[in-house]
């Protein structure tokens, strides 16, 4: 599989939500492309920690429809620098508990 596919994360026994894996919107294919294929698969949020630099450089026009509010779904992020840790452990944590609450 590449990995820049959409992959699906299969979750414990019980979970009724969908958790997929991507590369960031818009950057290995049209944005446009990418939203498409999210709203197919029935995606209902993104949750990202790629840091907002990071998101400008690699995928402008994903930066871009962030900031002006134009994709159909929330953008949850919690940045974390590409191979860091967590700045704030607790504020991760509650990232990822609102995350995991979303899967119920």
């Amino acid at each position: 599989m590449r990995w820049d596919e959409i992959r699906r994360v299969e979750l414990p026994p019980g979970v009724p939500g969908q958790l997929y894996l991507m590369a960031m919107p818009g950057r290995q294919r049209p944005l446009q492309t990418d939203i498409e294929r999210a709203l197919e698969l029935g995606v209902t949020g993104i949750v990202s920690l790629a840091p907002p630099d990071e998101v400008a450089d690699k995928s402008p026009e994903y930066a871009e429809a962030i900031a002006a509010g134009l994709l159909p779904f929330p953008v949850e992020t919690c940045p974390i620098d590409n191979g860091g840790v967590p700045q704030d452990p607790e504020e991760f944590r509650r990232f990822l508990e609102r995350t995991a609450q979303r899967l119920q």
